[in-house]
């Protein structure tokens, strides 16, 4: 390799990075020290993908815009994911057992204590690793109630179960605001409590929305912002809505509707931000 491009300045670099498919950013690090250093300092790297069960393959498929790969978790057997922060995956089996799960590292952190109650949802705060780490559930298959808990990774109790009250969880202003504006809306609160307005632009911003996982990031280039990705498919492509154009759009760019119609929707996906080092395994 010539001193030519070794020394392409950092910047022309990034604009390579940002232009290539997936695989292809895999490898881009390996071209010398220099490209390996911004390969492992971009933000391209860290770009969410969707992560879902195929079952056709029995492979973990990863779709990030275009690209996607499998990968093969056999400690996964059986089991769904419930919650998705920090790259972890909190995942659960029929037997109502927990563990956490980092799909780019695959490792595992102990079983966690099995729960008295099939909880509808489940979500933690603070990273696995962490001594602070809190898991909550809300389950409302207990006599007909609503209840919540909350434990750490030794089972402790952090207080008693208790009951959720339904009135509690929108307040009347809001659900007024999502009924005008079923499906696709973005609200921002103002005068803390007062007002709820529909946010028309993103800005810079990409909102990526699934059942496990729900985020918002910098977007990492113009044609990535002010878009809401989904857990939506059209055929085997990805779908996000704009809110430049007010519609839906596939990735391969061969679907365009301002309705969601039709559109196919995975609720055992999640939306996750890999890790730097992460390396895909591509199947055809």
């Amino acid at each position: 390799m010539t001193r030519d491009w070794v020394d392409l300045r950092e910047e022309l670099l990034e604009v390579i990075l940002s232009n290539l498919c997936a695989k292809d950013r895999l490898t881009f690090g390996l071209v010398c020290r220099s490209w390996n250093y911004v390969a492992t300092s971009s933000v391209y790297g860290h770009s969410p993908c969707l992560m879902f069960y195929h079952r056709g393959k029995r492979l973990w498929k990863f779709v990030r815009y275009k690209d996607f790969s499998y990968m093969d978790f056999p400690q996964l057997y059986n089991a769904e994911i419930r919650c998705a922060k920090y790259r972890w995956l909190l995942m659960s089996r029929d037997d109502w057992s927990l563990f956490f799960f980092d799909p780019f590292k695959e490792q595992r952190i102990r079983e966690l204590p099995k729960v008295k109650y099939p909880y509808t949802t489940i979500c933690f705060f603070n990273e696995p690793t962490s001594s602070n780490c809190i898991i909550v559930g809300i389950s409302n298959m207990v006599n007909a109630k609503e209840l919540t808990m909350a434990f750490d990774l030794d089972g402790h109790d952090n207080g008693p179960t208790c009951d959720v009250y339904n009135d509690c969880l929108f307040p009347s202003r809001l659900r007024h605001k999502i009924k005008q504006h079923v499906y696709r809306t973005v609200l921002k609160k103002e005068n803390y409590m007062e007002q709820w307005v529909l946010l028309k632009d993103l800005g810079d911003r990409a909102f990526f929305v699934s059942h496990a996982a729900s985020f918002a990031v910098t977007a990492f280039s113009e044609s990535m912002a002010n878009k809401i990705y989904f857990n939506k498919f059209h055929g085997d492509s990805g779908v996000y809505y704009c809110l430049k154009t007010q519609k839906y759009h596939s990735f391969n760019g061969d679907f365009s509707s301002n309705k969601s119609y039709g559109l196919k929707e995975l609720d055992f996906a999640t939306w996750t931000i890999p890790t730097i080092s992460w390396r895909m395994i591509t199947k055809d």
